[in-house]
């Protein structure tokens, strides 16, 4: 008996295009696919689309909705425009007999402050992107993880104590000569640390080496993620607006944040004050202004939906957490590369499987504000990353790292104390390697 094919895929020769007993449910769903619309360029997948079209389809939605954001401008020009002057200026300043003049003033100035953030904070994350991940990186980090390699083996050929007794922390300031290499001393190694790529902690593949881009064909630090929409990866990318035509990441979270934080007063100020002044003014002149009426249900409407958008991204911000993070919680397991396991061998690292829902870079409710908005209250107003994170490394939790060093510490002894292989992988247990190069 033939197997049935798989959903989507092509037909072969011979086969019937067609298993409905019914053929003008057939004819239906034929005339169905043919008939173009406006999902045929909307990035939902399906089997019979390879990655190569997805792709495609994904980019030309991201170029069609780098539109969007001339129209967020209308909107919010046209609010100013009714708000401002057709109501504060024209009913409240001038036709009011002066008797709410101080309020019209008091209500132009607030309103054109918050629609001119929204406009900058907008034209901010359109045009400074969100941060792409750069091959240097990459290539940076090969060239720590091959000079640690080889201060592993220098390590290995220096004895723990010295002539004079010291211990072999002292004794390796000394330069090491053999007829086929000279090696730097670990005093000039320890010297270069502080400039290394390679981080305490990173997350990474099974084999211990960083996230590797089949798709960019670069490595990938952490947090950093592909887009199918631009075809790069992104650091620290969170998700990508269609509002702003933009992909979310490092660069552009924060006046992004502040983008929403400002529509959300823009649209409650409008709300709150013209809701007011339209019932007074109905009861007062009989009457009601119909843009009045158009404004505040729009302001109405944006304030709500605003409310719950404002509100799930300060629990991000709080959580130091991404959109795809908080997301992928119940689900995700990392790898982790953690150092400082051996102190008598720096180069020694473990790599060793996570727990569900872990966050490694939740480093405190205070500390993970201060991580996005900025050190000082006066730098969480300016629409710009005023942090000093470059996107390729992140503060870890360090009770979780410590946990989990002192976890692996205990299993390396273990294992050594039994005679067993380090690189031997039991449930959750570490492996520990000596890393040399990237895949070698």
């Amino acid at each position: 008996m033939q197997a049935a094919a798989p959903i989507g895929a092509p037909y072969q020769d011979g086969e019937a295009q067609a298993t409905f007993d019914d053929a003008p449910a057939a004819a239906y769903l034929e005339k169905k696919e043919r008939k173009w619309n406006i999902r045929s360029i909307l990035p939902r997948r399906s089997s019979a689309l390879t990655d190569d079209e997805w792709r495609l389809r994904r980019r030309l939605r991201y170029r069609i909705y780098r539109c969007v954001p001339l129209i967020d401008a209308g909107i919010v020009g046209y609010v100013t425009y009714v708000y401002s002057y057709l109501f504060a200026y024209r009913h409240l300043v001038q036709l009011d007999d002066g008797r709410r003049r101080k309020q019209g003033i008091a209500f132009m100035v607030v309103s054109l402050y918050l629609a001119v953030s929204i406009l900058t904070c907008g034209v901010i994350v359109y045009v400074i992107g969100p941060g792409f991940v750069q091959k240097e990186w990459g290539e940076k980090f090969e060239t720590d993880l091959h000079n640690r390699g080889i201060a592993a083996e220098v390590e290995s050929s220096i004895p723990h104590k010295n002539e004079a007794g010291l211990d072999s922390t002292n004794a390796n300031s000394a330069t090491v000569e053999d007829s086929s290499t000279k090696v730097v001393s670990n005093s000039t190694i320890g010297q270069e640390k502080s400039s290394s790529a390679i981080q305490e902690a990173f997350i990474c593949e099974s084999d211990g080496h960083p996230l590797w881009c089949s798709r960019c064909q670069l490595l990938r630090p952490d947090r950093a993620h592909h887009s199918s929409e631009v075809d790069r990866c992104v650091l620290k990318m969170d998700h990508y607006c269609p509002w702003l035509g933009s992909i979310i990441g490092l660069r552009n979270y924060k006046p992004f944040y502040l983008f929403v934080a400002y529509s959300l007063l823009f649209a409650t100020f409008t709300f709150a004050t013209l809701t007011a002044y339209t019932i007074i003014y109905a009861q007062e002149q009989k009457h009601v202004v119909a843009q009045f009426v158009l404004v505040d249900a729009l302001s109405g409407i944006f304030m709500v939906m605003l409310v719950a958008f404002s509100g799930v991204h300060t629990f991000y911000v709080f959580r130091n957490q991404t959109t795809i993070e908080y997301i992928s919680r119940h689900y995700r397991i990392y790898f982790i590369n953690i150092g400082g396991i051996d102190p008598q061998r720096p180069a020694l690292r473990a790599i060793c499987e996570t727990e569900i829902g872990e966050r490694f870079w939740n480093v405190g409710t205070w500390e993970n504000w201060k991580s996005v908005m900025g050190r000082y209250v006066w730098e969480w107003l300016l629409p710009w990353n005023t942090t000093d994170n470059t996107g390729y490394s992140f503060r870890y939790n360090r009770a979780l790292l410590k946990r989990l060093q002192i976890q692996l510490q205990k299993q390396k002894e273990e294992r050594t104390a039994t005679g067993g292989d380090e690189r031997t992988v039991t449930g959750r247990s570490g492996t520990f390697v000596v890393m040399h190069g990237y895949r070698v």
